[in-house]
């Protein structure tokens, strides 16, 4: 019987089971003789403290439920509500703390950074009980990725119709931004200005372009590249006016050059826009009113230093937590979060990653401590993952599905956390029963969760392998790629909702579906 017929087979006989119960129940009313009354009842759900709810989310009427008793194929027992609730904010805030140390970097896959990373994690797994789940006694999967760091402060300089170099400096991150990967990365030009729109297929016909430095409006189409490379030309300077968000956000190295010589291609400001017209009649809007090729009258001298590899050693870290229940303990539950960030930007800021994704990894980490602390077994196995090479294109996580340590036709569920501790919203992003799970989640501690589906993480990588999965994020982050990112920016309460929400679903998830199951089984031999 596959799994979607189970969960079919599971909803209709529970819905039976429940009207057999209450009338069951009903007539052991009529039945039993009154007791006196006194002050002990059925325990109620215990919802967090005010300081632990999101703004703007309810709190639930606390309701009690009969013993044993799940209602419905979502978990919502006591039991796990208690458990999450032992969620410790403190010691989460202690590992992004270390997590997002200058010390480490900012942690990018490949670099002894990332290395120790990894091994801070590994070390948290061993404290909590956590086996190795790789070959060889070890908490580590290996597999390689392109390393691409720029290792010194790009070149832009501005060079007057008279000769004359502009004396002031560009500021990086706030009036340029280098852009790597592909046809463009490392690389010298200098040449006079050649503005040609948006750089379509259109504008290059005809034109003359070897060794000019192109500028024109930034479209986000990547087939510019491929274009400025193939007319040979120096360098290209991408300008976007209007932007809703900060232009300058540094992106991931997600691939190294494809030719033997890449071109400098910035992202510029409207500042040095501007400086690119001196010595013409000409405006920025005039400009974008010409759709043919306009040499302007000053030249820009380009230089970017690039240090590529092809493949680096990077590490998935995985650890092990087997099923307590025979029946099931050869079905696995996967909580993940990535620890890789993007290290250091070429004018010495760290790029400390301290939500993106320091966070996740904290709110994993703290769970594992908190069910070890309260030695809680569930009956399904649960894989601990933290994911190396996000950042680059979910290379941890889909090097993982595609040699998985565990089967993927017994992974029921993927949990992934991203981004958990601050942010304008909690988003629960993917689609299937891991979503239902953490909505009914959260709508259990009063939480206020939206539904999205954008993916962008590696919760996309199971799913794309059949794997039921979704993802736990605060967005938008107003400090998402920058050197902002420090742990001063989270907000602990936010950081709370998550992990209160992320037990809980796990839980659910790796146990409370077993015991509904079992709960069914009972109440079909009582009726």
């Amino acid at each position: 019987m596959d799994d979607r017929t189970r969960r079919i087979l599971i909803w209709a006989i529970t819905i039976l089971a429940l009207l057999q119960v209450a009338i069951l129940l009903y007539l052991g009313g009529l039945l039993r003789p009154e007791e006196p009354r006194g002050d002990a009842g059925p325990t109620p759900f215990q919802l967090p403290s005010a300081g632990t709810v999101v703004p703007g989310g309810r709190r639930p009427t606390p309701t009690a439920l009969p013993e044993e008793v799940v209602v419905g194929p979502l978990v919502a027992a006591s039991d796990h509500v208690a458990l999450a609730q032992g969620f410790d904010i403190e010691r989460a805030l202690e590992y992004i703390a270390y997590l997002a140390s200058d010390g480490l970097g900012g942690r990018q896959a490949g670099t002894p950074d990332g290395r120790a990373a990894g091994d801070y994690i590994a070390a948290r797994f061993a404290e909590y009980g956590l086996e190795p789940a790789s070959l060889g006694a070890t908490y580590f999967q290996t597999f390689t990725l392109p390393y691409g760091q720029i290792v010194e402060l790009p070149v832009l300089e501005v060079i007057l119709p008279g000769g004359e170099t502009l004396t002031h400096t560009y500021a990086y991150r706030t009036d340029y931004r280098a852009l790597t990967g592909g046809y463009v990365g490392a690389g010298e030009g200098e040449g006079p200005v050649v503005w040609l729109n948006r750089c379509d297929h259109d504008a290059f016909l005809g034109q003359n372009l070897v060794d000019r430095i192109v500028f024109c409006r930034y479209t986000g189409d990547p087939q510019v590249f491929r274009r400025a490379i193939e007319h040979r030309v120096g360098g290209l300077l991408l300008l976007q006016r209007e932007r809703e968000v900060p232009f300058f956000r540094r992106g991931g190295y997600r691939e190294t050059a494809w030719v033997p010589e890449t071109i400098p291609a910035y992202l510029i400001s409207e500042k040095v826009a501007q400086d690119l017209l001196i010595g013409t009649d000409y405006t920025l809007d005039d400009l974008s009113l010409r759709f043919t090729a306009t040499p302007l009258s000053t030249t820009v001298r380009m230089a970017v230093d690039l240090e590529e590899q092809e493949a680096v050693e990077a590490r998935n870290v995985l650890g092990l937590l087997p099923g307590a229940d025979p029946e099931r303990s050869d079905e696995v539950v996967v909580i993940g979060a990535h620890y890789d960030h993007l290290g250091r930007e070429p004018d010495g800021e760290v790029m400390n990653g301290a939500n993106d994704n320091g966070s996740g990894v904290a709110t994993m980490l703290e769970i594992a401590r908190l069910w070890q602390a309260q030695d809680f077994r569930p009956a399904r196995t649960v894989l601990f993952a933290a994911w190396d090479g996000e950042e680059q294109g979910l290379l941890g996580s889909r090097y993982y599905v595609e040699n998985p340590l565990l089967p993927l036709t017994r992974t029921v569920a993927m949990l992934n956390l991203d981004m958990v501790g601050a942010g304008e919203a909690m988003l629960i992003d993917g689609d299937g029963p891991v979503v239902d799970q953490l909505l009914i989640s959260a709508a259990a501690f009063g939480i206020t969760a939206t539904h999205t589906f954008v993916g962008r993480s590696d919760h996309v990588s199971f799913s794309e392998a059949g794997v039921p999965a979704a993802m736990v994020i605060w967005w938008p982050d107003p400090f998402y790629h920058t050197p902002e990112d420090e742990v001063e920016a989270i907000e602990p309460e936010e950081l709370r909702a998550s992990g209160v929400v992320a037990a809980h679903t796990l839980a659910a998830l790796a146990d409370g579906h077993v015991q509904l199951e079992r709960a069914v089984e009972r109440l079909r031999a009582t009726v």
